[in-house]
């Protein structure tokens, strides 16, 4: 498959758009009629998409996938726990833990807390090669740029969407604390740079759509994160019977305290990571986004998600 780049002109960061050639798009288990849309992306991406592309997936990996700021973490926790007999123990895992593409990220100016990180970021996709089974392997890109194994193999995938009023707020605040990011904006210039498909991993619709297009396979689940947060137990069992795991009732309810966003929330993340009193678990409240945006944001992000037929809850 062949992954074609188009350099983005006048941003800060170096970017790109990254696209497939549609003529080599015959390993894809999408319709032929599916239109598939360029990603926003850092110009990095360009020294790790083959090496991507050519990831050796294997038939236990669990893939945790989600648009930015969507509950991929949570869900992190969620599986590695299902996984490996609910160890429980004080430390959660980290937004960076397993994730494929990360290396890209790391910007120029970043802080020097990341510089050890980006290195071992740098190595990661050879790093999983060598990981026992089985992998949790986290990743933000749409369906159609994770690796093409994916639709040999096929491990279990798990792709966690949410309202994409709540994840843009949630991500704003998270690039504008973030010492690796260092956003400066205010919350309605990036909203307005969300709403033009300028931030990494846009256009959101065609990220959540290319994955929505999949869901009767049986090796892949949707969830939303409204979901996790009305029924933590009840999406704890589905999950689990996803990855054939097999636990009782009380270990489930066990697991989804200790997976709660509420403790989740008291670890947090290293504070080195993101400016004073930022908790990378900041609120997870659902239809928070009301508590920031106006009413003419809110318009203008219904508008949008009716043009691009995203139709969650509003």
């Amino acid at each position: 498959m062949s992954i074609l780049c188009t350099k983005i002109e006048n941003v800060s960061e170096p970017m790109i758009r990254a696209r497939i050639d549609p003529s080599t798009t015959d390993k894809f288990p999408f319709g032929s009629d599916y239109a598939f849309s360029s990603c926003v992306l850092p110009e990095k991406y360009i020294k790790i998409a083959d090496h991507i592309q050519n990831f050796k997936v294997r038939p236990d990996d669990v893939w945790v996938c989600s648009f930015p700021k969507s509950g991929t973490t949570w869900m992190q926790n969620i599986v590695y726990q299902l996984k490996n007999n609910l160890i429980m123990s004080e430390n959660y895992i980290t937004p960076i833990y397993g994730f494929i593409e990360n290396s890209m990220l790391f910007r120029s100016n970043a802080d020097d807390a990341y510089t050890a990180i980006a290195q071992e970021a740098t190595d990661l996709i050879d790093e999983l090669d060598k990981w026992p089974s089985p992998r949790i392997i986290k990743s933000h890109l749409p369906a159609y740029l994770l690796p093409q194994d994916i639709w040999t193999v096929k491990p279990k995938l798990i792709y966690t969407y949410r309202n994409p009023k709540d994840a843009a707020v949630s991500d704003y605040h998270f690039i504008h604390n973030s010492k690796n990011f260092k956003f400066t904006g205010s919350l309605e210039e990036y909203l307005d740079l969300f709403l033009t498909d300028q931030l990494e991993y846009a256009p959101f619709h065609a990220n959540v759509n290319s994955y929505k297009q999949l869901k009767q396979l049986d090796h892949i689940m949707l969830i939303t994160y409204e979901e996790l947060s009305a029924d933590l137990v009840g999406i704890i069992k589905r999950i689990s019977e996803f990855l054939n795991c097999q636990y009782n009732d009380d270990q489930m309810e066990r697991l989804a305290e200790y997976v709660s966003f509420r403790n989740m929330r008291t670890q947090g993340e290293e504070p080195k990571f993101f400016q004073k009193d930022f908790n990378f678990f900041r609120k997870g409240k659902v239809g928070g986004f009301r508590d920031e945006m106006n009413e003419e944001y809110i318009r203008r992000f219904n508008e949008w998600e009716k043009e691009h037929s995203y139709s969650e809850e509003k």
